[in-house]
């Protein structure tokens, strides 16, 4: 595993064969024959938010009727598109503000990176 800092605020420990692209999101993703990307996005705000609320208006469109399901000082919720597609969400709360995650592959290959992901999650929590 080796630490890698989105924003240079949250902490991860990723995989050592794993890569990271930085923009506008950071995407973290096995280059050797992995099934899915991770993705980070950083909200900086200041006021105290709900993320369980606040995830469930962000799925809204896409994922009807949708239940985060609250955890600490995070929301994560799963589930598969119309294209068969299976999405991992994640929104968690902090101090300075707040990181969107996301994992999605193909739906045959949902349990392919399971455990490296939650990995990679738990790490930042």
């Amino acid at each position: 595993m080796k630490a890698f800092k989105i924003d240079g605020i949250f902490p991860l420990e990723i995989p050592g064969n794993w890569a990271v692209e930085t923009g506008e999101v950071t995407a973290i993703y096995n280059p050797d024959g992995g099934s899915g990307a991770l993705q980070f996005s950083f909200y900086r705000i200041d006021a105290v938010i709900d993320v369980g609320e606040f995830l469930q208006l962000f799925l809204h469109d896409h994922f009807e009727g949708a239940t985060p399901i609250l955890t600490h000082d995070y929301a994560w919720f799963e589930g598969v598109d119309e294209n068969e597609v299976y999405w991992r969400y994640w929104l968690f709360r902090k101090p300075n503000g707040m990181a969107l995650a996301t994992y999605n592959c193909a739906k045959a290959d949902k349990d392919k990176e399971f455990g490296t992901v939650n990995d990679i999650i738990k790490s930042l929590i």
